[in-house]
């Protein structure tokens, strides 16, 4: 579908928004508005990067947008974003993509008011665009900051973690997209130099947005690595805790195990039993609660039972 989203007369300028073209429709746009090949073969790429490209007197940039449909779960650049492709002349913007998306569609109603009168036009819907676009990734990057604050607040409850390493690793991934699209988005908006001087504040802001949504979800990686570097700790601690109880419950029953197997060995000339007659099997009895004794004495001077 192809719509206007804005005109002007003076300065000359129009913005044309296409959603979800076929290649033919796309081919027959490139032909009409002379796009190069290969930017209108991006444009059919559903998983490319964000990129920017001088070609002639047009400029090509790629961006990434966060999908507000995508699942919960989603957890890598095709599932969480949607693709713009954007050519923008002197006089003219043209912007491609899929499907129609909530901050897109809430600039196009804005465009009038935005646009009119402005000197450079093409520019300045650009910013709003790529701005709107950084905008997206805001409330994932705040849902993730709260999901990591309620794993560290829990992180020492949790007996089970099967369940919470999973869920830190899917903010961890998705914190790694975000990062990885503000890297790639950052490099394409510097890149982006406008004629005129009045919009170099607000390109300037755009990469000052791209850099602290990086740093943003920078920290948010580090934060997820620390948990979980925490959590395989606590798991470890626990596991020796285990172990040092069965270590300490062998430990008594190895020697009572060893006068066991003596007193029970079936030999006729056994000298305890024929030598002490009926007082063989209290003896073996005292001999075992002694052997305890002893070794539950030597573990609390040792400071290893509590």
């Amino acid at each position: 579908m192809q719509e206007i989203v804005f005109r002007s007369a003076e300065p000359p300028f129009v913005w044309i928004d296409v959603t979800d073209p076929s290649p033919e429709e796309l081919a027959a746009l490139a032909v009409e508005h002379e796009l190069n090949d290969h930017a209108v073969k991006d444009c059919l790429q559903p998983e490319h990067l964000p990129k920017h490209e001088k070609i002639g007197a047009r400029t090509f940039v790629i961006v990434r947008a966060f999908d507000a449909a995508a699942p919960a779960d989603a957890d890598n650049i095709q599932e969480m974003t949607r693709k713009v492709a954007l050519f923008i002349g002197e006089d003219q913007l043209l912007t491609v993509h899929r499907k129609s998306q909530p901050y897109l569609d809430r600039l196009k109603l804005d465009a009038p008011d935005l646009l009119a009168g402005h000197a450079s036009p093409a520019m300045a819907a650009t910013a709003a665009l790529l701005l709107a676009v950084l905008g997206t990734f805001r409330r994932p990057l705040e849902q993730a900051e709260n999901a990591v604050d309620r794993f560290e607040e829990s992180v020492f409850d949790q007996h089970d973690f099967t369940g919470v390493i999973r869920e830190v690793y899917r903010t961890k991934r998705r914190a790694t997209v975000v990062r990885w699209m503000m890297r790639h988005t950052a490099d394409a908006v510097a890149r982006l130099k406008p004629a005129q001087e009045a919009l170099l504040p607000a390109f300037q802001d755009l990469k000052e947005e791209a850099d602290q949504l990086y740093f943003v979800a920078d920290k948010l990686i580090e934060d997820v690595n620390q948990l979980l570097n925490i959590q395989l700790s606590l798991a470890a601690h626990r596991t020796n805790d285990t172990i040092s109880v069965l270590t300490v419950l062998s430990v008594f029953f190895l020697p009572l195990t060893f006068i066991v197997g003596v007193y029970g060995m079936n030999f006729e000339y056994m000298p305890e039993i024929h030598r002490w007659g009926r007082w063989g099997y209290p003896f073996a009895w005292a001999l075992m609660v002694a052997v305890t004794a002893s070794i539950w004495i030597w573990f609390r001077k040792q400071g290893w039972l509590k």
